[in-house]
């Protein structure tokens, strides 16, 4: 049985790897290799980092591997996002990416565009767009942290820090009106606002589903204990969305 479900896995990866890629799908675009090939990353609409890198999308014929994201690392570029199945995003300067091509044979590879880094869910407009309120940035790696938190001062945000290390989580309260500016940016991978803690429903509690407070009960609180939820989405065999 244990050989099966490996010769499965195996058989679902390898289709993974050497199939047609395919699109490149984001939350708020959809890019066709075969339609645009490689994008220009003369025009950039985003603003540099300090050592003149931006974020680009690159989708190789196949995954890198483990030897060729070394050799892409000592080219200078630093993978901080994947696109799935074999999209990459790279914070890399224009010239890096241009020798990345000249090393690997790539299906595309473009700018991972300002627009891209909004997430719709908390893109609505408040009752007031200048008041100030709490977001999240993620960012393309935790040494962006000094520049970011250098522009929302100047800004007039408050209360900047650092939330997460890894990866690169920054809150802030500013208003809704500065989003627009950070999402250009090459420090930043994305924006959201916080979303407020509300209690849910407790249905799922009750003796007859979890039947949870048999479980307090016994006095064990869960401290001190790490859950972890892995979604492999092996199970529905599509592989573009593998993650």
């Amino acid at each position: 049985m244990k050989k099966a479900i490996v010769f499965a896995v195996s058989a679902m990866l390898s289709v993974s790897l050497f199939a047609d890629p395919g699109l490149i799908k984001l939350d708020r675009a959809t890019i066709d290799p075969k339609a645009l090939k490689v994008a220009s990353v003369e025009s950039m609409e985003a603003s540099p980092t300090a050592e003149g890198q931006y974020q680009f999308i690159v989708q190789p014929e196949t995954n890198f591997s483990a030897a060729e994201m070394k050799k892409i690392k000592a080219l200078g570029l630093k993978k901080i996002g994947l696109i799935p199945p074999n999209a990459y995003i790279f914070l890399a300067t224009k010239t890096q990416i241009k020798t990345l091509g000249e090393t690997f044979p790539l299906l595309y590879t473009g700018e991972y565009k300002p627009g891209y880094k909004l997430v719709t869910e908390h893109e609505k407009k408040t009752a007031s767009f200048n008041e100030p309120e709490k977001f999240l940035i993620g960012l393309a790696s935790k040494d962006n942290f000094e520049a970011v938190r250098s522009f929302l001062e100047n800004k007039g945000a408050r209360n900047v820090k650092l939330l997460y290390k890894e990866p690169p989580v920054v809150e802030a309260e500013f208003s809704a009106s500065l989003v627009a500016l950070l999402v250009k940016m090459s420090e930043v991978m994305n924006v959201e606002r916080k979303a407020k803690k509300k209690l849910m429903n407790e249905v799922a509690r009750t003796e007859s589903l979890m039947n949870v407070e048999a479980v307090n009960e016994t006095g064990y609180k869960g401290k001190g204990v790490t859950v972890v939820v892995a979604d492999t989405g092996l199970d529905s065999g599509d592989f573009s969305n593998i993650h």
